[in-house]
C-alpha cells in the first residue's frame, strides 16, 4: 500500500523550481540590464530622451529652443518683450537589435548554472557596444559648420585636422591640444557643467603618464559614473574601447577620434529598453534567449563637441 505523501515519497525525484531557476525570465533579465548598464558609456553622458510606453510612432519632435536675452528697464516704461521662434529637430527611431542564443537541454544538462551568467553579461555588453558605435559615429560632424565627416576635428596638439587623402597624424593629445579644445568649447558658449572627455585607451594611457593629471586637482576619489578616472578642466574623462576610427576621404584609417562634448551635443532616444524573452524550442530541444532594445540618436546640438584626431591604439 502506498504511503500517505504518495508520489512525492522520495523529494529527490519532484522537479523543483531552483532545479531549473537557469530558464526564469526574471532572472535572464535583471542580469542582462545590469551588465548593459554597467558596460554603457557614451549612452550614460548624453541627452536622454526615453519614449518607453509612449504612444505608437517612429518619428521623433524634439523642440531647440534659443537662448533670449536680457534688457535695461527703463523707468516709466513698460518692459521689452521678446518672441524667439524655437527650432525643431525631427528624428528618427530605426535602430532595433537583438542578440540571440539558443542553449540546447544537452548542453544545459552537462553545464554548470554559471554559463547563464555568461550570456546576460555577454548580451548586456554587446547591446550597449552597439549603442555607444551610434552615438559615437555622429562626433564626426562635431563642429559649427561642418559639412563633410570630421572636418572640424583637431589634431592632439590643437592644430586643424584634414580629412584629406594621404592625411596622417602622429600627434598624440597634448595639454595644449585639451585646452585649445576646451576654449573653442567656451567661446561657443557652451555650459561649463555636464562636459565630457572619451578617450581611447592609448590617450588614456598617455593622460596617466602626465604626472599634473594625477594630481589630486584632476583626479576624483570615487569615479561614479563607468570608465571615468579623471576631471580634466571640468570635464568628466572616461576610457572607452569603442572610440570611432576615422576613415579620410581616400579611404585610409590612421586616425582615431576621442571626444569632448557637452551632453546636449548627442541625443539618445530610447523607445524600449533591453528586453529579454526565452521560450523552449522543442525542434531545437533547447531553451532560446534573445535580448534586444529599439532606439534613436541624433546629433543635436554638435556645436557642443569637438574632436580629436589621434593615432590609433595598438
Amino acid at each position: 500500500m502506498a504511503s500517505g505523501n504518495w508520489p512525492f515519497s522520495d523529494a529527490t525525484t519532484v522537479v523543483s523550481q531552483s532545479d531549473h531557476d537557469v530558464f526564469i525570465p526574471e532572472l535572464w533579465s535583471d542580469e542582462t540590464i545590469a551588465a548593459y548598464m554597467k558596460s554603457i558609456v557614451t549612452a550614460s553622458r548624453v541627452k536622454h530622451m526615453s519614449f518607453s510606453g509612449k504612444k505608437k510612432g517612429d518619428t521623433i519632435h524634439i523642440p531647440k529652443p534659443v537662448r533670449g536675452q536680457v534688457f535695461a528697464k527703463v523707468e516709466g516704461q513698460f518692459v521689452t518683450l521678446q518672441s524667439n521662434t524655437a527650432g525643431e529637430l525631427v528624428a528618427t527611431i530605426d535602430k532595433h537589435y537583438h542578440y540571440a542564443q539558443t542553449i540546447e537541454d544537452f548542453f544545459s544538462v552537462q553545464a554548470i548554472e554559471s554559463y547563464r551568467a555568461f550570456y546576460t553579461e555577454d548580451s548586456g555588453y554587446q547591446l550597449a557596444k552597439r549603442v555607444d558605435t551610434d552615438l559615437n559615429a555622429l562626433a564626426a560632424r562635431f563642429g559649427v559648420a561642418s559639412v563633410a565627416d570630421w572636418d572640424e576635428a583637431l589634431k592632439g596638439d590643437g592644430t586643424a585636422y584634414a580629412p584629406t587623402a594621404g592625411e596622417d597624424t602622429t600627434v598624440d593629445l597634448t595639454d595644449a591640444g585639451l585646452r585649445t579644445g576646451m576654449q573653442m568649447m567656451d567661446d561657443r558658449d557652451v555650459p561649463l557643467i555636464d562636459r565630457h572627455f572619451l578617450v581611447s585607451p592609448r590617450t588614456k594611457w598617455n593622460i596617466l603618464g602626465e604626472a599634473r593629471y594625477t594630481s589630486s586637482d584632476f583626479v576624483k576619489g570615487n569615479p561614479v559614473m563607468s570608465g571615468s578616472f579623471a576631471n580634466l578642466y571640468g570635464a568628466e574623462t572616461a576610457l572607452s574601447t569603442n572610440m570611432p576610427i576615422i576613415t579620410d576621404t581616400g579611404g585610409t584609417t590612421d586616425e582615431q577620434a576621442n571626444l569632448l562634448f557637452h551632453k546636449d551635443a548627442i541625443c539618445y532616444m530610447e523607445q524600449m529598453g533591453v528586453r529579454t524573452q526565452t521560450s523552449y524550442e522543442l525542434q531545437a530541444l533547447g531553451t532560446l534567449y534573445v535580448a534586444d532594445t529599439i532606439y534613436g540618436v541624433v546629433l543635436y546640438r554638435p556645436e557642443c563637441g569637438v574632436s580629436f584626431a589621434v593615432p590609433q591604439s595598438a
